[in-house]
């Protein structure tokens, strides 16, 4: 396709998708004076103002993206998008009809139980949702992750559809705290599914049980480390073979995810102890609540290691170089023993350490490796990896503070178990203080300075996080969400500082 006729009329589609929005917050906006007439109240949305910032950034993104990267859209992709585009948002025109007034971009509590003295308001159940309980947020999603397919803006299409999971999972939890406390509501659409019509709903819910046993959220430091290591090579002045670092990564993650897969069959009995898990500790929890036979992680984790395999030989059989299989194996072992028999290195107290090699040390190494094989500018990646080993153990630490009493009903020493919980908070707080304290002696040993300011920018939160744990504050449960979270995103957000730092050299 002609991108100087593609361009343009993707630019107006985008438009136009952005005035419908403006027309249905106009029309919400007199929905929302109608029914507070009525008596209806507004439920209070902490997340509104995030889930609007992400369609605007949708919006606006694959828009820049379009332009910027000047991608011919996929003719067949490009079609079938659109066409998907047009049913979801005839799907949403049809949810606004059926709901007529009672529609709204806010969570309006508009559902009156019947009295005495009056007939109340029903839920409605017609329409779409005679089938599913939630269509809109269906035709949201699907529209958003259609929009940029379009053009072929894969940048936006999978961060944006990321994102907007995270946001309509809160969403979709604050509204239905308000409707299922209506005994009317529950009445008529409590057993409907949420999003996918029966039949359909029990194969998606498994499909999406095995994707969540997987915590596909925790590959991104793999991607992110994976991709330092090509960053290296770039800054050494070699030019990146496309074919050989996406076959490369395809291996990498092949064994990252084989190890989650595996994490959760071998540890089931400590995930089932785990009475204090959080969204970022204690497992993925589809296991222990039985969403999927417990043999279904087993085989995902076998596949996956058959797969990264296979690929690797591929790889080996169009880009020989004499590491590149002792690598690859390697990685493939030390992922696999971590939890799994005969050693489960992380009951040995050296599941942390075994963590920071394959993920901070032979990830970035292995895509390095690959671009160049010579291996000239190994001592720069070393220098850089070293503050991310530091952090990926700590992660790991602060990960373990709330599984530590079901770790150890099991026999599941860990190395928090060992230390003991305010021995292991305050490792947590000296390996994160190492992390960036280094940063002068790494910049003396030859680590770029625009890499090491670039790390830097996060030490002040790296601070905040050391002084929050600080009086045995993290031993307490209500602050293990925030323990395990900011321990990720510290991790996570210095990993894209330094990636960033190395291709702006």
């Amino acid at each position: 396709m002609e991108l100087a006729y593609t361009l343009p009329l993707y630019t107006a589609l985008l438009v136009l998708v952005g005035l419908t929005r403006l027309v249905e917050l106009l029309l919400s906006r007199r929905n929302r004076r109608l029914l507070r007439a009525t008596g209806a109240t507004a439920v209070r949305e902490p997340h509104f103002r995030a889930m609007v910032l992400l369609h605007v950034c949708i919006l606006v993104g694959a828009g820049v993206e379009a332009w910027i990267t000047r991608r011919a859209p996929v003719r067949g992709l490009a079609w079938a998008m659109l066409a998907l585009l047009l049913a979801a948002s005839a799907l949403r025109w049809w949810v606004i009809a059926t709901l007529g007034s009672h529609w709204n971009v806010a969570i309006m509590d508009s559902i009156a139980e019947p009295t005495r003295r009056s007939d109340g308001v029903a839920a409605v159940s017609r329409g779409p949702y005679r089938w599913i309980r939630h269509p809109n947020y269906l035709a949201v999603f699907l529209e958003l992750l259609a929009l940029p397919l379009v053009h072929a803006a894969w940048l936006s299409a999978a961060f944006g559809s990321t994102a907007h999971v995270w946001v309509l999972r809160h969403r979709v939890r604050s509204e239905e705290a308000v409707l299922l406390g209506h005994p009317s509501y529950q009445a008529v659409m409590a057993d409907k599914p949420r999003f996918i019509p029966r039949p359909l709903s029990a194969a998606v819910q498994s499909f999406f049980a095995f994707v969540r046993l997987g915590r596909p959220l925790f590959l991104m430091g793999g991607f992110l480390l994976y991709g330092l290591g090509g960053a290296v090579a770039v800054a050494q002045g070699r030019t990146i073979d496309p074919s050989v670092y996406l076959l490369g990564q395809v291996v990498f993650t092949a064994f990252h995810l084989m190890t989650h897969y595996a994490n959760d069959y071998f540890d089931y009995e400590a995930d089932r102890a785990n009475a204090t898990p959080t969204r970022w500790s204690g497992g993925s929890r589809v296991l222990t609540r039985e969403e999927l036979p417990r043999w279904v992680a087993l085989a995902g984790a076998l596949a996956l290691a058959a797969g990264g395999i296979a690929t690797a030989i591929v790889l080996a059989s169009r880009h020989p170089a004499p590491l590149l299989i002792p690598t690859a194996m390697a990685i493939l072992v030390l992922s696999w023993l971590y939890s799994a028999p005969p050693l489960r290195l992380h009951s040995t107290g050296l599941g942390e350490l075994d963590v920071a090699l394959v993920v901070t040390t032979l990830g970035p190494f292995f895509a390095f490796y690959l671009q160049v094989p010579d291996l000239v500018g190994l001592r720069t990646l070393l220098l850089a990896i070293l503050p991310l080993c530091c952090l990926q153990f700590a992660m790991i630490l602060a990960v373990e503070v709330p599984d530590a009493i079901g770790d150890s009903m099991v026999g599941k020493r860990t190395l928090v178990v060992r230390l003991g919980r305010p021995r292991a908070v305050r490792w947590y707080a000296t390996v994160v203080f190492i992390a960036y304290a280094a940063l002068p002696i790494l910049v003396a040993a030859g680590l770029p300075m625009a890499v090491a300011l670039a790390t830097a920018l996060f030490a002040p939160l790296a601070t905040w996080r050391i002084w929050s744990v600080r009086g045995g504050r993290a031993l307490r449960p209500e602050s293990w969400e925030g323990l395990t979270f900011w321990a990720a995103a510290l991790f996570v957000l210095t990993a894209a500082a330094e990636l960033a730092g190395f291709l702006l050299m």
